[in-house]
């Protein structure tokens, strides 16, 4: 049972893997889109993550980012923004901000750009932070 639990197997790991089984059989049809979700984890090693830039993730696919997620160890306010080629591509729009513990916004709002092109380069940059040891960071990328 509990390998049953750790794989999704349980009720809702079952409408999961249907609900996966099924856009998968669109995709091959031709008739949904991909959803693929970079991200990154900032580990402050025990102590409250700093400001500033971040690793940097290559995109090797082509789309648009239409969602983003943020959690993080504690409750916390966090705002990131994200760059391309060392320029915002949040721009003066609504930047992914955590308030509490778990944050997601349905749709970017006033970005510069929400286009991601195969082989752009991604980067996060903490702009502040209060009390996250830790925060995960996931775009929502929506490939044709």
């Amino acid at each position: 049972a509990a390998a049953q639990d750790t794989l999704g197997a349980g009720a809702a790991g079952k409408t999961l893997l249907a609900s996966a089984t099924t856009a998968a059989s669109q995709n091959i049809l031709g008739i949904g889109a991909f959803i693929r979700s970079p991200g990154i984890t900032i580990d402050g090693n025990g102590t409250v993550i700093s400001t500033g830039s971040k690793p940097s993730v290559t995109i090797p696919y082509s789309g648009t980012i239409s969602n983003w997620y943020m959690a993080a160890s504690t409750t916390s306010d966090c705002v990131i923004d994200i760059k391309r080629s060392g320029s915002s591509i949040v721009g003066t729009g609504d930047k992914p901000t955590l308030t509490g513990q778990i944050s997601n916004n349905a749709a970017v709002s006033g970005w510069t750009s929400s286009t991601i092109t195969a082989g752009d380069i991604i980067q996060f940059n903490v702009d502040s932070v209060s009390a996250a040891q830790w925060v995960n960071m996931t775009l929502k990328v929506t490939i044709p």
